[in-house]
């Protein structure tokens, strides 16, 4: 059975459950994030793009120089396994040192 992920945009995100491909994308992510989910938005007339859910802060102490530099790092490799990498968007919980951070990737190398 397809589990959805729920989204502001009224799209079908479907949850992967291809552990090779999740494994792929995860190895593609700098260690410092957690990730969260890979959702696929089907199509039937383009070529498929992925979501990408990422969580990351170190709950207190971190800095954003840090974080940013774990954000080049993690575009960077997914640029190695996908044409298309784009930030879909950060949601930063300030009091807490913590965010979330979508990313949407398309064309498999």
């Amino acid at each position: 059975m397809e589990e959805l992920i729920v989204n502001e945009f009224n799209e079908r995100w479907v949850k992967v459950d291809d552990d090779s491909f999740i494994k792929n994308v995860d190895y593609h992510i700098d260690t410092c994030f957690g990730l969260n989910y890979v959702a696929e938005v089907p199509s039937p007339d383009s070529q498929p793009r992925w979501i990408i859910g990422l969580h990351g802060g170190k709950n207190g102490n971190g800095k954003w120089n840090e974080y940013l530099l774990d954000m080049i790092s993690t575009y960077n490799k997914l640029k190695e396994i996908f044409e298309n990498v784009t930030v879909l968007d950060i949601k930063n919980d300030v009091p807490d040192d913590v965010f979330d951070m979508r990313i949407v990737v398309s064309g498999r190398k």
